[in-house]
C-alpha cells in the first residue's frame, strides 16, 4: 500500500466518531501488521483520536466542502477589514461569520447523527463543544490546519 492508501484509510478513519476512533484504527493496525504491511501499521498507529470539535470539521470538510471554503473566505474578509480598521466591515462580516458558524454547526450535527445512525452509540454536540466551537471553529485556524495538512482532515484545530 503507497501513501495515498494510508491517506485514503486515514482519511475515513478521520470520519470514525471519537469515542470509537481508537478501537477502529487499532483494528486496522491489526489488519495491516497480519497482511505483512508493518509501515502501514506502523503509520496508522500514529494515527490521534481527534478532540470532537475537529471531527465535527472533519465531517464539514468531507461533506460541506464547499461551506467550509466559503467560511475561509469570510476568514480572510475579515482580516482585510481587520487590517483597514473598517469597523462597518467589520460588523457585517462578523454577523456573517457567526451565522455561517451557526449553519455550519447544524449540518455538523445531522452529519454526525447520520454517521452513527446505524449504531447504537448516540453523538452529543454537548454544550461544552459547543462553547469550545467560537475558538476552534476560527475560520483562520481551521484554513490554516486544512492547508498545511493537504489531507482535509485534522485531530484537532490548531491555535
Amino acid at each position: 500500500m503507497g501513501a495515498s492508501d494510508s491517506d485514503e484509510i486515514a482519511g475515513e478513519l478521520y470520519l470514525v466518531p471519537p469515542a470509537r476512533f481508537v478501537a477502529a484504527r487499532d483494528e486496522l493496525v491489526r489488519k495491516a501488521r497480519a497482511a505483512g504491511n508493518p509501515e502501514l501499521a506502523r503509520e496508522l498507529h500514529s494515527l490521534r483520536r481527534p478532540k470532537q470539535s475537529a471531527w465535527l470539521v472533519n465531517l464539514l470538510t468531507r461533506h460541506e466542502r464547499a461551506s467550509m471554503e466559503r467560511l475561509f473566505a469570510l476568514g480572510r474578509d475579515l482580516r482585510r477589514a481587520q487590517t483597514r480598521l473598517d469597523a462597518t466591515q467589520l460588523r457585517r462580516l462578523s454577523a456573517q461569520r457567526q451565522q455561517m458558524i451557526a449553519d455550519l454547526l447544524d449540518s455538523a450535527r445531522r452529519q454526525a447523527l447520520a454517521q452513527v445512525a446505524a449504531s447504537a452509540e448516540q453523538v452529543l454536540v454537548t454544550a461544552a463543544v459547543h462553547d469550545d466551537i467560537p475558538g476552534d471553529w476560527d475560520a483562520r485556524r481551521i484554513e490554516i490546519t486544512m492547508r498545511d495538512d493537504d489531507s482535509g482532515r485534522t485531530s484537532q484545530v490548531r491555535s
